[in-house]
C-alpha cells in the first residue's frame, strides 16, 4: 500500500469537509490501515514529502491542496483498495460529527486495534513441538545389490498422447508384462518426457515383446542399479506393488491407490445395493539413496456396479428391453483401471465365468480377473456389457463396470445419500497401523535390493530428522472486517461474525419476485417462513426482504419438467431494483433444480435460491441455523463484482501489492476435445472480486505455451494500479512439461508489469497430521510443514471458529510450480484467503474463494443446457 497516497486521502477527507486536521486521529487512522504503529515523526515525514510534491499546504494545520484533492480522488480510487478509502471517509465523517469525548474514544480504539492485530494477526508463524504430532508413515531402508542394468528408451507418441491416465496405465503395464514374458528378465516401464523407458537387464526389442511397432529405440548399459536412481525407484515401486498384490490389493489407474477387490461391504440405497471396497493410498518419499518414508492412508471406494443396478431395475419391474434402453449411452467406468467409456449394449446372454475363456487367452473369465487384477467375480453366471473405450469396444462382466459419482447424480431424482466413509483420527490411525502390520510383516527380498520396514508410525519430529521436512509450524488466524461502522475497532477471526456486524458491502433491499412451492405446503407455513426469514434478514443488518403473497406460485409434486415454462408463464412479475426468486423442492424432485433456475433467469433475469422442503420447514419453525444459512446464500447471490461479504483486516501479502487468481477448467460443452478456462480474481484483502471466462481455448489436458501466453495477456488486461505481484492457484498437479512451457513464456514476455509471477498447485494430501494428547485428534487449523522451498503441507480444512465435525482433517499440498515467492509466505496467504469463502460461517472450505468460484463456474458449464444461463448461477 502507498502510505503517502493513503495519508493524502486522509488529509483530503478533512479538507473536503473544511475541517482542521486532527493529527492524532489521522495517525491512528493511518496506523490502522497500514497495520503498524505510525509515530508522529513518521507522519510528519510523510507530510513533508507530500508538501514537496505540491499535494499538501504545510503548517501547524496541514491541508490537502487543490491539486492534492484531485490526486487523492483519482489515484485513491484506482490505486488503493476502495474499502480502505470508504473506511477513511466513514470514520472521518463519524469523528467530525462526534463530541470531544467520543472523538478521544474513537482514536484510542483505533490505536488499540492496531496493537492487538500486530500481536494476533494471521501473519506470525510459530514453531511448535513436532514430537507431539504423529504421521501415517513408516521408515523404509534399502540394501542395494549390484545388478547389471540396461535403459531401453523408446520414442512412441501414441503412449504420451493417450487421453487418460487409465489408458497409459493399462498400456504400460501390458508392455512391462510382455517384456518379462519374452525376455525372462525383471523389467519396469516408466513414461519419460519424449516417450517411455524400459529398465531391465536385457536389450529389449519392445516390438517383439508386445507386438507394437515401436521406433527410435536406444540402449544404454549401466553397471549397477546404484548408477541410476530413477531405475532404483521404479523397481522399488514394482517390488512394493508385488507385495501389495500378494496381500490381495490391486493397483488402480491413479497409481498410488490400491483396493482389495476380493471382498466388500454393502449399503442399500434408493438406487440399489452399493459395494464398499476398502484399500489405501500409498506414497513413497525418498530421503536419501537408501532410505525413504512410506505413507499409508486407508480409503473406501463406493461403487454401484452395472450388475447391482440391473438387479435394482428388475426389482422395480422393468423389462429386459427397458433395462437395456436405460443403460444405452450411459457413461461408465471399468475396474480396476477406472477407464471411462460409454455403454454400447447389455448382452442378454449370461456367460459362465468359471468355464468361458477370455478371447485370445487360455484362461477363464474368473481366472483372468483374479490372476490379472486380483478381482474376485462373485457370480459365476452373469451378463456382459459392451463398453466403448476410445476407438474400440470391449466386453466386461457386469460386476466389473460401474457408475461414478457424476453419473449417479443423473440416475437419481433425489440427492444421493450415502453413509459417510470418513474416519475420525482414532479410527484412522488404528486402521493405518493394521495396514502396516498386514502389508509390511516381513522384509522384501528383491532381485535388486533388500527392503526393510519400520514397524511404528513416525512422529513429525522423526520426519524432520529424516530430512523429509523442517518440522511443524502454526499460523495465527487472520483478522476479518465485516460492516466497518458496526464493527469499528473490534477484532474477529470468526466468519460467523457477519451475523453480529452485518456484511461489509452495503445492506441490500431485495424483492422476492416469485416463490415456487409445492402445493402440499400449507399457507400458514409459508407465512411463518417469510415472517421469520424477513425478520432475521433485517435484524442481522443484511437489509430488507420484500415479499408479497401474490408472488407465490404453487405446483404439483408430479409436474413434468416440460411443463415448467407454462407454469411460470402464468405468473406476471414486475422486477424493481434487485430481485430474487425462491424455489422450494421436495427431495424426490431434485431433477427440477437446474431447469427451474434457468427458466426463471431466462424470463426475469433474477437469480433463484433453491431450498429443500425440510429446510423450508425448519425456517418456518424459527430454527436459527438454517435461517442464517439461507440469509447468507440470498445475500451472496446478490453480490456484484467488486463487492464483498467481508474482507481481511490486513492484506494477505502484508503490502497490498498482489492480485490472486483462481483458475478452473471445463471440457464441455463446446466440443469433446476443447475445454474452457475460467478465472476469479481478488486483491490482497479479498475485495474487488471479479470472475469471467479467460477467453483462450484450452486443449483440455495440459497447459501449453499458446494457452499460457493468452492467459498472461488476460491477467495483464485485468490488472489494477499498484499490483506488482501475481499468485495463480490451480487445483491439481502441474506437470514438468507445463512448468517448462510457463517458464519459457514468462521469461520471454517483454514489458510485463509485475515483478513476481507465481503459479501454485493445490493437491489433496494423503500425508496426515494427527495431534497427540489424551486422545488422538485433528491438529489446530493453520498447522503446516515446510517440505522444501517450493512445497508445503497445510491443515486448513477446519477453522479456529468452525471445527471439523466429522472425519480427519485432509491437508492440502501447495507446490509453487513457477515464481520466486517463499513457500512459507504463500502458505500464510493461502490460509488467509480460505477465510473469505462465503459459506465459511456455516461450513469450512480448504480452498480460497477465488479457487472455489472459478471451479464452480467450470462445473456449471458442464451441467448447463444453455451457456448463456451461466449468469443465473453467479456469483454463486
Amino acid at each position: 500500500m502507498d502510505r503517502n497516497l493513503m495519508a493524502l486521502v486522509i488529509l483530503t477527507a478533512f479538507s473536503k469537509r473544511e475541517q482542521p486536521l486532527d493529527q492524532e486521529f489521522a495517525i491512528a487512522l493511518l496506523s490502522t490501515l497500514l497495520n503498524e504503529n505510525i509515530d508522529e515523526e513518521k507522519f510528519n515525514n510523510i507530510i513533508s514529502v507530500l508538501a514537496e510534491m505540491g499535494y499538501v499546504v504545510p503548517g501547524s494545520n496541514p491541508q490537502a491542496s487543490t491539486r492534492g484533492v484531485a490526486v487523492a480522488e483519482t489515484l485513491g480510487g484506482s490505486s488503493l483498495n476502495r474499502y480502505d478509502v470508504e473506511f477513511v471517509e466513514k470514520n472521518t465523517e463519524r469523528f467530525i460529527a462526534s463530541p470531544p469525548d467520543s472523538r478521544r474514544d474513537q482514536t484510542e480504539a483505533l490505536l488499540s486495534a492496531v496493537s492487538r492485530r500486530t500481536l494476533f494477526s494471521g501473519r506470525p508463524v510459530e514453531k511448535i513441538p513436532s514430537e507431539k504430532f504423529i504421521s501415517n508413515s513408516v521408515k523404509v531402508t534399502f540394501a542395494i545389490k549390484t545388478v547389471p542394468l540396461v535403459e531401453n528408451y523408446f520414442d512412441e507418441a501414441f503412449i504420451k498422447g493417450m487421453r487418460s491416465a487409465a489408458d497409459r496405465y493399462r498400456t504400460l503395464g501390458w508392455i512391462e508384462r510382455g517384456v518379462e514374458e519374452k525376455f525372462g528378465a525383471p523389467a519396469a516401464v516408466k513414461l519419460t518426457a519424449d516417450g517411455f523407458v524400459v529398465y531391465s537387464s536385457a536389450e529389449v526389442d519392445a516390438a517383439r515383446a508386445s507386438g507394437l511397432d515401436f521406433t527410435r529405440a536406444r540402449f544404454e548399459r549401466k553397471q549397477s542399479i546404484e548408477d541410476l536412481p530413477e531405475a532404483q525407484r521404479a523397481f522399488a515401486d514394482k517390488a512394493l506393488n508385488i507385495r501389495f498384490r500378494e496381500k490381495g490389493f490391486s493397483r488402480t489407474a491413479q497409481g498410488r491407490r490400491f483396493i482389495n477387490f476380493q471382498k466388500y461391504d454393502t449399503e442399500i440405497t434408493e438406487l440399489g445395493t452399493f459395494r464398499l471396497y476398502h484399500g489405501f493410498n500409498f506414497r513413497l518419499d525418498y530421503t536419501s539413496s537408501v532410505t525413504a518414508v512410506a505413507w499409508f492412508d486407508p480409503i473406501s471406494k463406493v461403487v454401484l456396479t452395472i450388475h447391482d443396478y440391473v438387479e435394482h431395475l428388475r426389482r422395480q419391474g422393468l423389462s429386459e428391453r427397458e433395462i437395456s434402453d436405460e443403460l444405452l449411452g450411459k457413461s461408465v467406468r471399468v475396474l480396476p483401471s477406472g477407464s471411462k467409456g460409454e455403454i454400447v449394449r447389455l448382452n442378454e446372454m449370461r456367460l459362465d465365468t468359471a468355464k468361458e475363456l477370455v478371447p485370445g487367452t487360455k484362461t477363464t473369465y474368473a481366472e483372468y480377473w483374479n490372476q490379472r487384477h486380483r478381482f474376485k467375480l462373485t457370480n459365476e453366471l452373469q451378463q456382459t456389457v459392451e463398453v466403448q473405450l476410445g476407438d474400440s469396444g470391449y466386453n466386461y462382466p457386469v460386476e466389473t463396470a460401474y457408475f461414478d459419482r457424476d453419473e449417479l447424480e443423473t440416475l437419481s431424482s433425489t440427492p444421493l445419500t450415502l453413509e459417510p466413509t470418513s474416519l475420525d483420527p482414532v479410527d484412522r490411525v488404528k486402521k493405518t497401523e493394521q495396514l502396516v502390520s498386514q502389508l509390511l510383516d516381513n522384509p522384501i527380498e528383491d532381485t535388486f535390493f533388500n527392503i526393510q520396514f519400520g514397524r511404528r508410525l513416525l512422529n513429525w519430529s522423526e520426519l524432520e530428522a529424516e530430512k523429509f521436512c523442517s518440522g511443524l509450524s502454526r499460523l495465527s488466524p487472520p483478522s476479518l472486517h465485516f460492516n466497518i461502522i458496526r464493527q469499528m475497532t473490534e477484532v474477529s477471526s470468526d466468519p460467523r461474525s457477519i451475523f453480529k456486524y452485518g456484511p461489509y458491502s452495503k445492506e441490500k433491499s431485495v424483492s422476492v419476485v416469485v416463490v415456487l412451492v409445492p402445493a402440499t405446503l400449507p399457507d400458514e407455513s409459508i407465512r411463518r417462513f417469510f415472517e421469520n426469514l424477513n425478520a432475521s434478514y433485517k435484524r442481522l443488518y443484511f437489509g430488507n426482504l420484500k415479499f408479497s403473497p401474490s408472488s407465490i406460485l404453487k405446483y404439483s409434486n408430479k409436474i413434468e419438467r416440460s411443463k415448467l415454462p407454462n407454469l411460470l408463464e402464468s405468473k406476471r412479475v414486475s422486477v424493481e431494483g434487485q430481485g430474487i426468486a425462491l424455489v422450494v423442492l421436495p427431495p424426490n424432485r431434485f431433477d427440477l433444480y437446474l431447469p427451474t433456475k434457468e427458466e426463471i433467469f431466462r424470463r426475469w433475469s433474477v437469480p433463484a435460491q433453491v431450498l429443500l422442503t425440510s429446510t423450508f420447514e425448519r425456517i418456518a419453525r424459527g430454527e436459527v441455523g438454517p435461517t442464517r444459512g439461507t440469509i447468507l446464500q440470498l445475500y451472496t447471490k446478490l453480490i456484484r463484482k467488486k463487492e464483498a461479504a467481508w474482507i481481511l483486516a490486513e492484506p494477505a501479502d502484508r503490502r497490498m501489492e498482489t492480485m490472486y487468481v483462481g483458475i478452473g477448467f471445463s471440457a464441455t460443452p463446446y466440443t469433446e476435445h476443447r475445454a474452457n478456462s475460467f478465472a476469479a480474481m481478488c486483491d490482497s484483502k479479498g475485495g474487488d472480486i471479479d470472475w469471467k471466462p479467460i477467453g483462450i481455448p484450452f486443449g483440455g489436458r495440459y497447459i501449453d505455451e499458446k494457452w499460457f501466453t493468452g492467459f498472461l495477456g488476460f491477467v495483464q488486461d485485468n490488472l489494477r494500479a499498484g499490483v506488482k505481484r501475481i499468485v495463480v492457484f490451480r487445483k491439481g498437479d502441474t506437470y514438468e512439461d507445463e512448468i517448462e512451457a510457463m517458464q519459457k513464456v514468462v521469461s520471454e514476455t517483454r514489458g510485463r508489469p509485475w515483478e513476481d509471477f507465481n503459479f501454485v498447485s493445490i493437491l489433496n494430501e494423503g500425508r496426515r497430521i494427527f495431534s497427540l494428547g489424551e486422545v488422538l485428534q485433528n491438529p489446530e487449523s493453520g498447522v503446516f510443514a515446510r517440505v522444501n522451498n517450493k512445497e508445503a503441507l497445510l491443515v486448513c480444512s477446519l477453522q479456529h471458529a468452525v471445527q471439523l465435525q466429522q472425519g480427519t482433517a485432509i491437508p492440502v499440498r501447495l507446490v509453487r510450480a513457477i515464481g520466486s515467492s517463499d513457500i512459507e509466505g504463500i502458505v500464510s496467504e493461502y490460509r488467509a484467503l480460505t477465510y473469505l469463502n462465503w459459506a465459511a460461517p456455516i461450513t469450512s472450505s480448504k480452498y480460497p474463494l477465488v479457487v472455489n468460484i472459478a471451479n464452480r463456474i467450470a462445473q456449471l458449464v458442464k451441467e448447463l443446457t444453455d451457456i448463456r444461463m451461466l449468469e443465473a448461477y453467479l456469483p454463486l
